[in-house]
C-alpha cells in the first residue's frame, strides 16, 4: 500500500441475487445450486480508486448508482463479491442516523457506548464529552433517551460524537441532508478543521454546492461503475449530464381535455402583438441535447421536437455560477389550431418548492395572436440565475389563450375568464442545473437566501446640525 494513501480500492464488485419470490431461495437450496432461480444484480462493477491523507472526496451519482453500497463494503458492513480494498488507520463511518445507537439510552450514554464499540480506551470519550455536548446543542435532551429525539436531533448527536474522535478516515453518507442550516454550517467548519489535521473524508451527497465548495476531488458513480474521478467542476458537469439523461427518460407530458383549465395567469397582463418581421437567432442543430421526448397520449395538441440549455457562449451547459445567464430554447409543432401560445418556465428546488416562475406574457414579449395546425413554434428565454448554490429542476408548460381574450388581456385573470386558458403540453423535470458559488471573484456573496431579488439601496451621513 502506498505510504501516502489511507485507502486503496481495487476492482471492487458486489453482486446481489434477486429472486422473484422467497420460494426461489428454497428451490435453489433443494437443488443444491444446480438450478438457478435468481438473476444477478451488480451494484458495483469493477470500481478502483485511492484516497490520500487529508483529501475531501465527494462521491456523487444518481439514486441506485451504487454509492451507499460502496461505502458499506469499505466499512465492512457488506462483503465484496470480487476485488479488494485496504485502509490504513482508524475508519469511522456514519452510514445512517440510528446506526450503532440504542433507543433506550440517553445521548450521553450512547456516546460512551459508541466509543467502547469502536475500541477507544476507557476515559477517552469522557475527556471529549463536554465538547461533544456543546457542539450538538442538544441542551437537556443530551440526558434523555434517544427515542425522544427528532431526526434532526439524532443527526446532531451522531455527527458530534464522530467529529471529535480521532480517526484517519471519516465516511459520511448523506447524514447532513437533514438538520437546520446553522448546524450544517458548524458541521462543515468542523470538517474543514479535520482536513487540516490530515483526516481524509469521503462524503456521499446530492448537493453539488457542497461538492464545489468543500471537496478537492469528486468520484462520479453511475450504474455501479466509476464514470469519473477528478476535478469537482468537471465531475459536477458529468453528474448533471447523467441526471439530465435520466430526467429526459422520465419526462411526462400532461395533456388535458378541453374542459380542463390550466392555472390562471396573473390579472394584469400587457397586450400581445404579432411578432416583428424577421426571424430570431437560433442555435445550431448540434446544440440541441434534448431531442427525445415521450410519445403523446390522449388528446395531444402538439409535439415537442427539441430543446437546448446554453450558456452565454452558446455552448450546452448544466453547471452555472451565481449570476450567470441561462439561455433556454424550445421548439414544438402544433397538431391543431390554437390561440396565443403562452410558455411558462418554473424553477424548483430539491424540496419541490417553487423558487421562480415566469411566462412569456409576464416577460412582455411579442407573440402570435394565433398558430395554425402544422406550424412550428420556437421559444427562447434568458434567465439570470440569481440563486443560492444548489441543484434546481426546471418544469416547462405551454398554454393557449382562446376566443377573443387576446383583445381583452388587460382584464384577463378574473374568474369568469379562466376557461379561456387551455394547457397544450407540460414537461415535468424537463432538465436540471447546478448553481455554484462565485468563490474568489469580485462578488463572492451575491445575496442571502434562495433568490436574488432586484432592488437598490441608498445611504447618507448627516452632521448634527443637519438632523
Amino acid at each position: 500500500m502506498n505510504e501516502n494513501n489511507v485507502l486503496e480500492v481495487r476492482d471492487l464488485k458486489k453482486r446481489f441475487k434477486i429472486y422473484p419470490s422467497p420460494m426461489g431461495i428454497l428451490k435453489e437450496w433443494l437443488f443444491l445450486g444446480k438450478r438457478s432461480y435468481h438473476r444477478d444484480f451488480w451494484a458495483l462493477n469493477g470500481i478502483s480508486f485511492d484516497v490520500k491523507k487529508g483529501e475531501f472526496v465527494g462521491i456523487v451519482g444518481p439514486n441506485g448508482a451504487g454509492k451507499s453500497t460502496l461505502l458499506r463494503v469499505i466499512t465492512d458492513v457488506l462483503r465484496p463479491t470480487e476485488g479488494s480494498y485496504e485502509s490504513r488507520g482508524r475508519v469511522l463511518s456514519i452510514l445512517e442516523l440510528t446506526g450503532g445507537t440504542d433507543q433506550d439510552l440517553t445521548g450521553r450514554e450512547n456516546v460512551i457506548r459508541s466509543g467502547q464499540l469502536m475500541g477507544f480506551p476507557d476515559g477517552y470519550v469522557q475527556e471529549r464529552m463536554e465538547r461533544i455536548r456543546e457542539f450538538s446543542e442538544l441542551g437537556d435532551f443530551f440526558e434523555q433517551p434517544l427515542r425522544t429525539y427528532s431526526t434532526g436531533m439524532r443527526t446532531r448527536l451522531s455527527f458530534s460524537m464522530f467529529a471529535f474522535m480521532d480517526t484517519d478516515i471519516l465516511i459520511l453518507d448523506e447524514v447532513l441532508a437533514v438538520g437546520d442550516i446553522f448546524f450544517k454550517v458548524k458541521c462543515f467548519a468542523r470538517l474543514a478543521e479535520l482536513i487540516e489535521q490530515k483526516t481524509s473524508i469521503l462524503l456521499v451527497t446530492h448537493s453539488m454546492a457542497v461538492v464545489q465548495r468543500y471537496c478537492n476531488r469528486v468520484i462520479v458513480i453511475n450504474q455501479g461503475e466509476k464514470a469519473f474521478d477528478g476535478d469537482p467542476m468537471e465531475g459536477i458537469r458529468l453528474y448533471m449530464q447523467v441526471r439530465g439523461e435520466k430526467n429526459a427518460d422520465a419526462v411526462r407530458r400532461m395533456e388535458l381535455d378541453d374542459d380542463e383549465a390550466a392555472p390562471q395567469l396573473p390579472a394584469s397582463l400587457p397586450a400581445l402583438v404579432a411578432p416583428a418581421e424577421g426571424s430570431m437567432a437560433w442555435p445550431r442543430a448540434e446544440a440541441f441535447r434534448f431531442t427525445s421526448f415521450p410519445k403523446a397520449t390522449g388528446k395531444s395538441r402538439s409535439v415537442i421536437t427539441r430543446m437546448a440549455v446554453l450558456n452565454d457562449e452558446g455552448q450546452p451547459e448544466s453547471v452555472f455560477k451565481q449570476g450567470d445567464r441561462l439561455h433556454l430554447y424550445c421548439e414544438f409543432q402544433l397538431k391543431e389550431d390554437i390561440g396565443t401560445p403562452v410558455v411558462n418556465v418554473e424553477i424548483r428546488d430539491p424540496r419541490n418548492l417553487l423558487v421562480h416562475g415566469k411566462n412569456s406574457v409576464q416577460n412582455r414579449m411579442s407573440a402570435p395572436v394565433s398558430v395554425a395546425r402544422g406550424e412550428t413554434v420556437r421559444y427562447q428565454q434568458t434567465i439570470t440565475l440569481g440563486l443560492a448554490p444548489g441543484n434546481y429542476v426546471f418544469n416547462l408548460e405551454c398554454t393557449t389563450l382562446t376566443g377573443d381574450v387576446s383583445s381583452r388581456l388587460e382584464k384577463f385573470g378574473h374568474r369568469g375568464e379562466k376557461d379561456a386558458v387551455r394547457r397544450i403540453w407540460r414537461l415535468e423535470g424537463a432538465f436540471a442545473v447546478a448553481v455554484t458559488a462565485r468563490h474568489g471573484e469580485e462578488l463572492e456573496l451575491l445575496h442571502s437566501g434562495v433568490s436574488n431579488l432586484p432592488g437598490e439601496s441608498h445611504m447618507q451621513t448627516l452632521r448634527d446640525e443637519q438632523v
